[in-house]
């Protein structure tokens, strides 16, 4: 047998590279929840139920604001009461649902729904349609919160759209903000930066194009006047590093340190290279 050789360490070739098809999109539908997306005419939708007895609903309005589930099928429509159920529902998905939905001004009342699935659908099953003309359709995936006796949850559904037209690569639609954001920023490929998080505050990080692998890292706040030495339980360690740090207090910095310090994830070196002859550092 022959034997195989690795040239090194594997790593990225190309960082911060577009999905692999910037034509082709994909969307999570929560269980219980709805999402809504645009289509345009030729634009192919394909929805898929991942674990199987996920009942869905797609529910397509056009342009002024009236239901179009004619733009997409010829079946049969019912109305969409799996769509409404959601609306009066306390899922996380509504309060974004029902702003697009209020700025768009359309007509929910008489909205009829495309059925997707059944109570007895297998895994990985799959509805597809292509577009007629443009409308905003929204795919739901109604459950209700499952008994302590059932085996029943609602689960996510899968959306992908292949669109028609292979317009100029775009930047994709970002989702909503979980609030009204204090601090909005972007980060470039290959870079880092810090901010301050206030106690009860949430962060929401996006990948925006995809394929983005990326280190979240946090540290706790300290006084300013406050020198942290954090370490393990090896009792010649913190003899040895604290003669260090203590040199350090009174103005003699030591190259030493250097391994360990917190600015090392800012400037980029997250493994350090020490010629230290001590075994801790």
């Amino acid at each position: 047998m022959e034997s195989l050789t690795s040239n090194g360490m594997s790593r990225l070739r190309e960082p911060g590279l577009w999905r692999n098809d910037p034509h082709l999109e994909r969307y999570v539908v929560p269980g219980g929840g709805a999402i809504i997306l645009e289509l345009h005419s030729g634009d192919e939708l394909t929805v898929i139920d991942v674990e199987g007895c996920q009942i869905g609903e797609l529910v397509p309005f056009n342009c002024n604001g009236n239901s179009d589930p004619e733009a997409l099928t010829e079946r049969i429509t019912y109305p969409a009461r799996g769509f409404q159920e959601i609306l009066g529902a306390n899922h996380d998905s509504r309060s974004s649902l029902m702003s697009k939905l209020r700025s768009w001004d359309y007509d929910l009342d008489t909205a009829r729904a495309i059925r997707l699935f059944s109570r007895d659908s297998s895994s990985g099953e799959q509805d597809s349609f292509v577009s007629q003309r443009r409308v905003r359709c929204v795919i739901c995936a109604p459950g209700s919160p499952m008994a302590v006796d059932e085996q029943t949850p609602p689960t996510s559904l899968i959306a992908w759209v292949c669109r028609a037209v292979r317009s100029e690569i775009m930047e994709p639609a970002l989702p909503e903000p979980l609030a009204e954001p204090r601090l909005d920023f972007r980060i470039s490929k290959c870079t880092a930066r810090d901010y301050e998080v206030r106690e009860g505050e949430y962060v929401q990080i996006i990948d925006v194009a995809g394929r983005e692998c990326s280190d979240f890292m946090v540290f706790d706040q300290f006084f300013e006047n406050a020198y942290i030495i954090a370490d393990s339980n090896h009792g010649f360690k913190m003899i040895g590093v604290g003669e260090l740090v203590a040199g350090e207090l009174m103005g003699s910095p030591n190259s030493l340190l250097e391994p360990f310090r917190m600015s090392r994830f800012i400037e980029g070196k997250q493994f350090p290279v020490s010629n230290s002859p001590f075994p801790w550092s």
